[in-house]
């Protein structure tokens, strides 16, 4: 260990830094590998496989919030239902987007659209 910075020439104090600089990153990649080892070991005990999480963190954030069923745009009557392959219909993002409540466009099971409260 080195006591006195300071009297460490410039080419020696530039590749004592180097040398700390290249020891963080492999300790970093280490504990980066041992956490993926745990977290896949934690998923293992519940059944769980890393790509089922990997898979549900790329779906979009619509896709996940919209609660299951099927949903009517009230201007064209076109439906939509969750679950399907592909992105949400322009016209559900839209109401999504603008923060508004997008299960007052749901179906219901007599073929109603829900109702506000």
């Amino acid at each position: 260990m080195v006591d006195d910075l300071g009297a460490l020439s410039d080419a020696e104090f530039a590749e004592l830094r180097d040398a700390v600089a290249e020891e963080e990153k492999r300790r970093r990649r280490k504990q980066e590998r041992e956490a993926l080892k745990q977290a896949r070991a934690y998923l293992a005990e519940r059944g769980l496989d890393v790509r089922v999480v990997k898979k549900a963190e790329r779906q979009a954030p619509i896709k996940r919030d919209i609660p299951p069923g099927l949903y009517r745009d009230p201007e064209t009557g076109k439906e939509w239902r969750t679950g399907t392959k592909g992105k949400p219909p322009k016209w559900l993002r839209e109401v999504y987007d603008a923060g508004e409540d997008v299960t007052r466009m749901r179906v219901e099971e007599d073929g109603e659209v829900a109702q506000e409260d």
